[in-house]
């Protein structure tokens, strides 16, 4: 009896088993929870904001200005495959591929995963125009890989697991932290794919196309007004850039002559306004300093 009590009194108990609710020891996970918390709208999230739709806005429309053959207004890229050799028969698959590139990168919730994909696509587009000696749109594909790079390094905190395994990712990159909800994205991914569909209509499907179009892109400037702590004036900045984009999108249907009207009005126009809000936003901090 007394051997039995005493491999008892070694058995495991119940305390020892059960979690203890101990303080989490400073580690990865512990900073991931502290950035998740960290909710505060900054400068920097402004312009990444604007990069953002500036990179979702370039691509999508790039891809309808190549299924509507130019009737979409668009940043970059020939609207037909004659100007582009040995394209012609991937030329359709290309344009689904900008516009649903771009669509998430525009809608903010699925941000991230277009932002990745659109690496490989900026890094072949850049090696296509170097390759076929086009220099001046060379430099602006390498400045828009470079924005893009920017873009996926503000969201290092989600994407270091990818380089360090041991690293935990945080609950959700910081731009779905700032701009939450899903159905204003949805809206407008559902109708750049729709936008994308009418475009094989043929010139029925035109029309139908750059309005679903627009209407889409639009849809993702409202869901980027909508982030936490948005002050008036910075609401005003990125209104301002999105009626800008609205204007160039349709320009081609009514009238081409005003497109680099509207390319320089949303350039100047908010590049004052982004200038404007920082200056406040300083002035602001400094007076809450003293």
């Amino acid at each position: 009896m007394r051997q039995i009590a005493t491999r008892f009194d070694t058995l495991p108990t119940l305390d020892g088993m059960l979690p203890r609710n101990d303080p989490v020891p400073p580690g990865p996970a512990s900073r991931c929870v502290d950035a998740a918390d960290d909710r505060q709208l900054r400068v920097s999230d402004l312009y990444l904001l604007l990069v953002r739709l500036l990179l979702g806005y370039v691509f999508a429309s790039a891809g309808l200005a190549k299924l509507t053959q130019g009737q979409f207004g668009g940043l970059i890229g020939p609207p037909t495959a004659a100007f582009s050799p040995g394209l012609e028969s991937v030329w359709p698959f290309l344009a689904l591929s900008q516009v649903a590139v771009g669509a998430l990168v525009l809608s903010g919730r699925w941000a991230l995963l277009g932002l990745l994909a659109l690496v490989p696509m900026n890094a072949g587009i850049l090696a296509y125009t170097l390759a076929n000696h086009w220099s001046g749109t060379s430099y602006a594909n390498a400045f828009l890989l470079l924005l893009n790079v920017t873009a996926l390094l503000a969201e290092w905190r989600s994407l270091r697991f990818f380089l360090f395994p041991e690293a935990l990712p945080c609950a959700a990159p910081r731009m779905v932290q700032l701009w939450p909800g899903w159905r204003l994205p949805l809206i407008a991914c559902a109708l750049l794919l729709a936008a994308s569909a009418a475009g094989f209509g043929g010139s029925a499907g035109v029309l139908v196309s750059v309005v679903l179009g627009a209407s889409g892109i639009t849809v993702a400037w409202v869901h980027g007004l909508r982030a936490r702590g948005l002050s008036a004036p910075e609401r005003a900045a990125v209104a301002v850039t999105g009626i800008a984009v609205l204007w160039l999108s349709i320009a081609p249907m009514i009238n081409r002559q005003s497109a680099p009207a509207a390319i320089l009005l949303g350039l100047t126009s908010g590049a004052a306004a982004v200038v404007m809000v920082s200056i406040r936003r300083r002035w602001t901090s400094r007076r809450r300093a003293d």
